[in-house]
């Protein structure tokens, strides 16, 4: 197992639950990543859930992570409320009984009292491989502690990056304050720019303004479709999302990514390309793709806020539910992956 937990009966008197309390941590395999604005340092970040969801009347009262590399320990650092309280605390992964038909919590979800998020940023140099957490809360109830590995995942799949020609990074990983959802830690955002890199080519309020739009996407590298939609409309402008119209389609969870493809790679890494233009997909589940090959045209379908690609790796086929893995593309060496960066893909 990547962590290992310990669990703590906790007072039925002061939680009105009889059932074990524990602790998760999200994801379970937590990865370190380079951190794009400060060279030399690495950032990780994840959520500790606490459960069941039926406990009462508790509260967290502070935290303590020690730091270790190897048998060295190297920072032991402690938290205490109020720090704790939101937006640091949350009900990430609690599936409400309201909850929309297109609410991701449906592909993935725990029975949770409530989480905390913890990001770290430490220097690479400390070579930090595990941490031990110390959970303590209001009252007599007993702490709950867990051991959690850390690593530096490198892909093992040979990435391209899925356009071709001038692009911007609109929105990054979670450790640059980006994606920061369980499924999506490590994904990115990408407008496809004009040869001058401009965004747009007119100043209408429509989707064809945009450079990017009708874009070819292609495929990251070789592999098979395990699955794919082309029915999502398109948002009809930049700013309206068609939400309501999600829960008439199948699977709604799955119109939250809009027109989209999973690319197995067969290494237990799968690739993911999202918001694609309706009626643009051009594979089938089952379909081999090669490295380079189109697959869709960039759209603005599904979550999106206007035409754009969102690309992320995964740890397998599952959309909304396998956790995300960090990324490196061969053809942008040195790639930086913070919001604002302009690129060109060789």
């Amino acid at each position: 197992m990547w962590a290992r937990f310990r669990m703590v009966m906790l007072s039925s008197a002061i939680l009105g639950s009889a059932e074990p309390a524990w602790l998760r941590p999200v994801p379970e395999r937590v990865h370190k990543a380079q951190e794009g604005t400060r060279p030399g340092y690495e950032g990780w970040v994840v959520d500790l859930v606490v459960g069941p969801g039926n406990l009462v009347g508790i509260r967290p009262r502070a935290l303590e992570a020690t730091l270790w590399s190897g048998r060295r320990k190297v920072e032991t650092v402690r938290y205490e409320a109020p720090a704790l309280a939101p937006p640091v605390a949350g009900h990430r992964y609690r599936l409400a009984p309201d909850a929309a038909a297109s609410a991701i919590q449906r592909r993935f979800h725990l029975d949770e009292a409530f989480d905390l998020r913890l990001r770290f940023l430490r220097p690479a140099a400390w070579a930090v491989d595990r941490m031990n957490l110390r959970l303590e809360f209001d009252g007599s109830a007993s702490p709950l502690s867990l051991e959690l590995p850390l690593d530096a995942y490198q892909p093992r799949t040979v990435l391209a990056f899925p356009l071709r020609g001038p692009a911007i990074l609109t929105q990054g990983p979670v450790q640059d304050g980006g994606h920061g959802g369980y499924s999506n830690q490590f994904a990115i955002d990408v407008l496809a720019l004009g040869p001058n890199y401009e965004p747009q080519v007119d100043d209408r309020d429509r989707n064809e303004s945009y450079a990017g739009w009708d874009h070819p996407v292609l495929a990251p590298a070789e592999g098979v479709v395990a699955s794919c939609r082309n029915d999502v409309p398109d948002n009809p402008k930049p700013g309206t999302i068609l939400q309501e119209a999600w829960a008439a389609l199948p699977d709604p969870v799955g119109a939250v990514a809009g027109n989209h493809l999973v690319i197995d790679h067969g290494n237990g890494e799968c690739s993911v390309l999202m918001h694609l233009r309706q009626g643009s997909v051009a594979v089938k589940p089952g379909d081999r793709v090669k490295q380079g090959q189109v697959v869709g045209r960039l759209g603005s379908s599904g979550d999106s806020y206007g035409p754009h690609l969102h690309y992320q790796l995964q740890a397998g086929p599952r959309l909304f539910e396998d956790p995300s893995l960090p990324l490196r593309f061969a053809n942008l060496p040195g790639f930086n992956p913070v919001r604002g960066v302009y690129f060109t893909p060789k």
